[in-house]
C-alpha cells in the first residue's frame, strides 16, 4: 500500500493524489514513467527526485523516512511493508484518575510470540 500513496511528497495533498489515480497513476512506478502535465515542470521535476529517494529509502527499509513524511491517518500504509519490523504493544492501567494511575500489564505481540508483563 505504500508505493499507492504520494501523500508523503512535497506538494502533494488528497486532490492532487485522486488526480493522479483518475488518470492511471496508481503506484510510484506509474508516476515515473507518465509525463503528468497536470504539474508544472519544476514539480514533475521535484516529485521524481523524491520518488527515486522513496525507492531507494524503501530498499534499505527506512520506516522512519516515510512515518515523518506521512500524514498521520495515512501510516497504516507502513504496516504491509514493514510488518516484520513491526510490534503490537499495548499497556494496560487502573484506569484511574491522573496522577493515581498503575500500569498493570504489558503485552507485546512480534508476529510471532506474545509476552505479558504483569505487575
Amino acid at each position: 500500500m505504500l508505493k499507492h500513496t504520494f501523500l508523503h511528497l512535497r506538494g502533494i495533498g488528497p486532490r492532487t493524489e485522486a488526480r493522479f489515480w483518475r488518470e492511471g497513476v496508481v503506484t510510484w512506478e506509474d508516476a515515473l514513467g507518465h509525463p503528468l502535465p497536470w504539474l508544472a515542470p519544476w514539480h514533475r521535476e521535484l516529485l521524481r527526485m523524491e520518488l527515486a529517494e522513496s525507492c531507494r529509502r524503501l530498499d534499505l527499509a527506512d520506516a522512519l523516512y516515510f512515518q515523518a513524511l506521512l500524514p498521520p491517518a495515512e501510516r497504516w500504509r507502513l504496516l504491509a511493508e514493514f510488518l516484520p519490523q513491526a510490534v503490537c504493544l499495548d499497556i494496560e492501567t487502573t484506569g484511574l484518575a491522573w496522577g493515581m494511575n498503575v500500569i498493570t500489564v504489558i503485552g507485546i505481540y512480534d508476529g510471532c510470540e506474545y509476552r505479558a508483563f504483569v505487575r
